[in-house]
Protein backbone atom coordinates (compact mmCIF):
# COMPACT_ATOMS: atom_id res chain seq x y z
CA UNK A 1 0.00 0.00 0.00
CA UNK A 2 2.67 2.55 0.90
CA UNK A 3 4.41 1.91 -2.50
CA UNK A 4 1.34 2.54 -4.49
CA UNK A 5 1.00 5.74 -2.73
CA UNK A 6 4.65 6.24 -3.47
CA UNK A 7 4.37 5.63 -6.65
CA UNK A 8 0.85 7.84 -7.37
CA UNK A 9 3.15 10.80 -5.90
CA UNK A 10 6.11 10.38 -8.04
CA UNK A 11 4.06 9.59 -10.97
CA UNK A 12 1.64 13.02 -10.39
CA UNK A 13 4.87 15.08 -9.52
CA UNK A 14 6.60 14.13 -12.73
CA UNK A 15 2.93 14.13 -14.77
CA UNK A 16 2.49 17.80 -13.32
CA UNK A 17 6.61 19.55 -14.28
CA UNK A 18 5.96 17.64 -17.54
CA UNK A 19 3.10 20.12 -18.42
CA UNK A 20 4.65 22.64 -16.57
CA UNK A 21 7.58 23.15 -18.45
CA UNK A 22 5.62 22.27 -21.85
CA UNK A 23 2.57 24.57 -21.26
CA UNK A 24 2.93 26.74 -18.71
CA UNK A 25 1.78 27.36 -14.94
CA UNK A 26 -1.57 28.39 -15.61
CA UNK A 27 -2.56 25.01 -17.36
CA UNK A 28 -0.81 22.90 -14.47
CA UNK A 29 -3.18 24.77 -12.08
CA UNK A 30 -6.39 23.98 -14.59
CA UNK A 31 -5.61 20.95 -14.75
CA UNK A 32 -4.95 20.00 -10.90
CA UNK A 33 -8.14 22.36 -10.60
CA UNK A 34 -10.02 19.62 -13.18
CA UNK A 35 -8.46 16.83 -11.28
CA UNK A 36 -9.58 18.20 -7.69
CA UNK A 37 -13.41 18.74 -8.99
CA UNK A 38 -13.38 15.06 -10.68
CA UNK A 39 -12.22 13.61 -7.34
CA UNK A 40 -14.98 15.38 -5.50
CA UNK A 41 -17.81 14.03 -7.46
CA UNK A 42 -16.41 10.99 -7.50
CA UNK A 43 -16.60 10.92 -3.46
CA UNK A 44 -20.12 12.53 -4.09
CA UNK A 45 -21.10 9.99 -5.65
CA UNK A 46 -19.53 7.33 -3.89
CA UNK A 47 -20.93 8.49 -0.36
CA UNK A 48 -24.66 8.92 -2.20
CA UNK A 49 -24.50 5.12 -3.44
CA UNK A 50 -23.46 4.05 0.29
CA UNK A 51 -26.06 5.55 1.73
CA UNK A 52 -28.27 3.46 -0.85
CA UNK A 53 -26.87 0.98 0.04
CA UNK A 54 -27.00 1.07 3.77
CA UNK A 55 -30.68 2.40 3.74
CA UNK A 56 -31.58 -0.84 1.32
CA UNK A 57 -29.70 -3.05 4.19
CA UNK A 58 -31.64 -1.20 7.08
CA UNK A 59 -35.31 -1.56 4.81
CA UNK A 60 -34.47 -5.18 4.39
CA UNK A 61 -33.27 -6.06 8.19
CA UNK A 62 -37.05 -4.03 9.15
CA UNK A 63 -39.36 -6.35 7.13
CA UNK A 64 -42.03 -8.21 8.92
CA UNK A 65 -40.80 -12.18 8.54
CA UNK A 66 -37.82 -10.91 10.27
CA UNK A 67 -39.23 -8.70 13.02
CA UNK A 68 -42.52 -11.81 13.78
CA UNK A 69 -39.18 -14.14 14.26
CA UNK A 70 -37.02 -12.95 16.58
Amino acid sequence: MVAIIQLGITVGATIGGVVFDSLGAIVTFLGSAGILLLAGLVAFAASRMHGIFVRAQQTESKCGICLSSS
